[in-house]
């Protein structure tokens, strides 16, 4: 029979109240997924009061995924300074997932934040999951200022990937056999991979044979696997070769 979805809910929000962090985590993960308004309320409650911060943030990425008209001022709440580094994190990358723009200037806001790289970083993918296309400029500035880490140019690059900025995905083979530190090759690689519409086998095979950090080659493995077998094997043996 249907499955009363009603009571999934109830169950699954008992679930926030257990003892023990890993079960919360599920059951708030599990609550995003049934796409149910009413998992809100109680997706929110642990958001603002879960002693666990992974906890409130996987909260946070359901009450995205579920959406409504009051998720993104709460959301929006979560950036605030006296929050856990992790838990802005979360919100910024819960504001991408929720897709209003009208955040976008706050996460560009972030981006340049210069005492909190990790929260920089997150709030440049979620510009490139909410699919702004009004900050590519702003990413494009960050992607290619050396003074930035190496972290947050490779996200920058990643959020540009994700917007398609074809000026970026032209550049995406020569960084990753460049020298510009293994994060940003690491997210060239994984940036090849998003771009599916650009020739990556090539770059990406000899990554695999070339590379000395085993990030990047994990990340070139990954998006080989998003590269039709086809392409991937017709460049194979050129490669090695």
């Amino acid at each position: 029979g249907r499955i009363n979805t009603e009571n999934v809910v109830k169950v699954l929000a008992r679930g926030l109240t257990d003892g023990d962090a890993n079960v919360r985590r599920a059951s708030a993960e599990a609550l995003g997924l049934t796409r149910r308004a009413e998992a809100q309320a109680h997706l929110l409650k642990a958001f603002r009061g879960d002693p666990d911060v992974s906890v409130r943030g996987l909260a946070a990425m359901s009450m995205a995924r579920i959406g409504g008209p009051n998720v993104g001022n709460a959301l929006f709440g979560g950036l605030h300074r006296t929050n856990p580094r992790a838990l802005r994190g979360f919100s910024a990358l819960a504001l991408g997932v929720l897709g209003d723009r009208r955040y976008a200037a706050k996460l560009r806001e972030l981006v340049r934040a210069k005492d909190e790289r990790s929260v920089a970083a997150a709030a440049a993918m979620g510009l490139g999951i909410m699919g702004d296309h009004g900050s590519m400029a702003h990413l494009r500035g960050v992607a290619r200022d050396g003074s930035k880490g190496t972290d947050l140019r490779g996200y920058a690059t990643l959020a540009l990937s994700m917007l398609g900025d074809r000026s970026t995905l032209r550049q995406l083979p020569q960084q990753l056999a460049g020298s510009q530190g293994s994060d940003v090759r690491r997210s060239s690689a994984l940036s090849l991979g998003l771009a599916g519409q650009v020739p990556m086998g090539p770059a990406l095979l000899r990554t695999l044979f070339t590379e000395s950090d085993d990030r990047v080659r994990g990340a070139a493995v990954s998006s080989l696997a998003l590269t039709p077998r086809r392409s991937v094997l017709g460049t194979l043996v050129d490669v090695a070769t």
